[in-house]
């Protein structure tokens, strides 16, 4: 668990250069704290930095939303740069897609 954006970033650039430190996965919320980066932000700076894993993005914001803050982000959620998003408010299908997407990480 990470308190803002910068802090997952950091952590991420961190076990990336330990040969033992893998993700499996990244759950972000879109509202990180005022003055820090968002999860967009957050998850295309950990995007850059190499994680191939899916990238779970966890919001109140409506997708119309999204879209007028960030002018790429249906683009974002076609590449797969963001795997899914989620209403944050919706805790069985946050379960149920984290679940799966385990689950379909462990059968590759």
């Amino acid at each position: 668990m990470f308190s803002s954006g910068e802090e997952l970033v950091t952590y991420f650039s961190e076990i990336c250069s330990c040969p033992c430190g893998t993700l499996t996965m990244i759950i972000t919320d879109y509202s990180m704290g005022i003055g820090k980066m968002n999860g967009v932000e957050t998850l295309l700076a950990i995007r850059e930095k190499g994680f191939k894993g899916p990238i779970i993005l966890r919001t109140s914001e409506d997708r119309e939303a999204l879209n007028k803050l960030h002018g790429n982000f249906e683009n974002l959620l076609e590449t797969k740069e963001i795997e899914c998003l989620l209403n944050k408010q919706n805790h069985l299908e946050t379960k149920s897609t984290i679940y799966e997407l385990l689950r379909n990480t462990n059968d590759q």
